[in-house]
């Protein structure tokens, strides 16, 4: 599978909650599924991944959505250098 597929690039409505509170942010369908995935290998809640996100001093990113496609992005960064 490549990440170009025409069906990973279909824009969704993820919804979440950061510190307990619904929201949602729209993601391309390749970016949820990295996301359920790192959770799902680190034994991470969805929601406590992307609060973590959210609120990292770190992360330079101005929106949810950006700050969650980041973190995704360093997460697979890590991973690939340890490798």
């Amino acid at each position: 599978m490549s990440l170009l597929d025409d069906d990973k690039r279909t824009s969704k409505m993820l919804a979440i909650r950061i510190d307990g509170e619904r929201t949602t942010v729209r993601m391309f369908e390749g970016e949820i599924d990295a996301l359920h995935r790192i959770c799902a290998e680190t034994g991470t809640d969805l929601n406590d991944f992307c609060s973590t996100a959210a609120h990292d001093p770190d992360r330079l990113e101005h929106t949810l959505t950006g700050k969650l496609r980041g973190a995704i992005i360093s997460f697979l960064l890590d991973r690939w250098q340890a490798a």
